[in-house]
């Protein structure tokens, strides 16, 4: 992860979130009406061992669930987010101070017990809302459900309601259990919070983007530190190369101090060469997402694999269709031999013969190369013929919820980790250089670049677009023919 000044005056914005976050639960504590549901066990083991202050219980919880993230994402967990354990002991410090600073507050009048955990969900709302905003690092019950959503099929939005059920459940069952049948610790504030927590949020959110966020279709330089874009059919042309002018485009824009990042969900290997004699461009994301790669060392600095039994399962399921396979296992193309003897068999317009056999290695039985190296494979590309690709699709999708999977090439499926996506691959280059997506400008054309365009701060779309990426474009330039991505970066940065 870069280290730099917006890096570091977003993690102090970050400390004050927390703190600011730990006043919230201090006040709805004070209340004694309930606290919100992720704070709630550490609420009831604080009231039956008070021993340990509620600040101490909850760098416990938060520990556990740290605990958990490593359980649940194995060689996944990042050795970086082990950064949330010294961050839920400041929390926990922040809550007791915020405890001390309400030590005055009367108790026993319930107006005054409502207003507390009115006022502290509110306090909490606007410390939660900093916290996202400062963009550095989830705090540990975020980041336990978000572990969770990248292991199964359920959205984010879907776990955070099961989490925050759950909490309250184990607070209430705990509460019977260890304070002699009693409910204790978890009452009408705690529900009070789990819907407004939410709500406030989002107000908080508005309110934050509405003084300090330029608008996404503003064309200020200043606020954009890279520029992702596409290639086939998107940068490049319809001989996938580059004219002069793109050329010299990208090397002024780089010049700038701007970020050039190819982002395509083709393997690194298979990318153009002539990219790789741009000076300056540093980053790639490739394989749609599957890994965020150094431009200059052909390297992978984040590689996410899909599930070892995926490919097994995903050949099982389609044995009775014709189809072929390929695969990618550190950037390198591998194909079924019959496929690259005769890749005309299934689409002759899309991609060229040249193209198959220049970027990929054969394998004499795809099977058992999949099962050799499951547990190394980034992505799967189910290739098959354009007219069954809807409804191959639609069954693999309904089959196998547990991955990533789109079709940008009308004869090409492709499957990878579900926290894949060029969408997923933009958010984690923002990790690792210190910058947000607000700052990033993306161009793209299909169907796999839709959610990267929604992701940016300004999603463009070629000419030449599918309807769906026109759709929820910011605006729509020329065509890759007619370097539409150069022209408009040339707009933008006046360069």
């Amino acid at each position: 992860m870069k280290i730099n000044r917006s890096f570091i005056l977003r993690f102090i914005f970050f400390i004050v979130g927390l703190f600011v976050s730990g006043l919230g639960v201090a006040l709805t504590k004070t209340g004694g009406l309930g606290v919100s549901p992720v704070s709630s066990v550490a609420n009831v083991m604080s009231i039956r061992f008070p021993v340990l202050t509620i600040g101490n219980w909850l760098i416990i919880w938060n520990c556990i669930l740290i605990l958990g993230q490593v359980f649940i994402l194995r060689k996944d967990f990042k050795i970086w987010q082990l950064l949330q354990i010294p961050l839920s002991f400041l929390f926990g410090y922040f809550t007791d101070f915020g405890m001390w600073l309400c030590a005055g507050v009367p108790g026993g009048v319930y107006w005054i017990q409502v207003l507390c955990v009115v006022s502290g969900t509110v306090v909490l709302a606007f410390g939660v809302t900093m916290t996202v905003k400062a963009n550095v690092i989830m705090n540990s019950g975020e980041a336990f459900v978000k572990a969770v959503s990248d292991k199964c099929p359920l959205e984010f939005g879907t776990i955070k309601i099961i989490f925050d059920v759950s909490c309250v459940t184990l607070s209430l069952i705990l509460s019977l259990v260890l304070c002699g049948g009693k409910i204790l610790g978890t009452r009408e504030g705690t529900v009070f919070a789990a819907v407004m927590v939410g709500v406030f949020v989002k107000l908080f959110s508005k309110l934050y983007a509405f003084f300090f966020s330029p608008e996404k279709t503003t064309d200020e330089p200043v606020k954009y530190k890279a520029v992702f874009a596409d290639l086939d059919r998107t940068l490049l042309n319809s001989q996938s190369s580059i004219s002069d002018f793109t050329k010299e485009t990208l090397e002024k824009l780089l010049a700038s101090g701007i970020d050039f990042v190819p982002c395509s969900g083709r393997a690194i290997r298979s990318f153009p060469e002539f990219l790789f004699d741009i000076k300056g461009i540093r980053h790639a994301v490739s394989s749609n997402g599957v890994s965020v790669d150094d431009m200059q060392t052909c390297k992978s600095l984040e590689y996410l694999v899909i599930p070892s039994d995926i490919p097994e399962r995903i050949m099982d399921f389609l044995k009775d269709e014709n189809v072929e396979y390929e695969c990618f296992v550190d950037g390198q193309g591998y194909v079924q031999k019959s496929y690259y003897d005769d890749p005309l068999a299934f689409d002759p317009v899309t991609f060229n013969v040249d193209y198959i056999r220049r970027t990929r290695k054969t394998v004499e039985n795809f099977a058992d190369f999949a099962k050799e190296h499951k547990s190394e494979i980034g992505s799967l590309e189910v290739i098959v013929h354009p007219k069954d690709n809807k409804r191959i699709y639609t069954a693999l999708k309904e089959k196998f919820p547990e991955v990533y999977m789109t079709d940008s090439e009308a004869y090409l499926i492709e499957i990878s980790n579900l926290a894949c996506g060029k969408h997923h691959g933009l958010e984690r280059y923002c990790r690792m250089t210190g910058i947000t997506p607000d700052q990033v400008i993306a161009f793209g054309d299909g169907n796999n670049d839709v959610e990267m365009l929604q992701t940016a701060g300004l999603g463009i779309a070629v000419g030449n677009a599918t309807d769906a990426c026109k759709k929820i474009a910011a605006r729509i330039v020329e065509t890759n023919n007619e370097d539409g991505v150069a022209k408009e970066l040339c707009r933008i940065f006046g360069i």
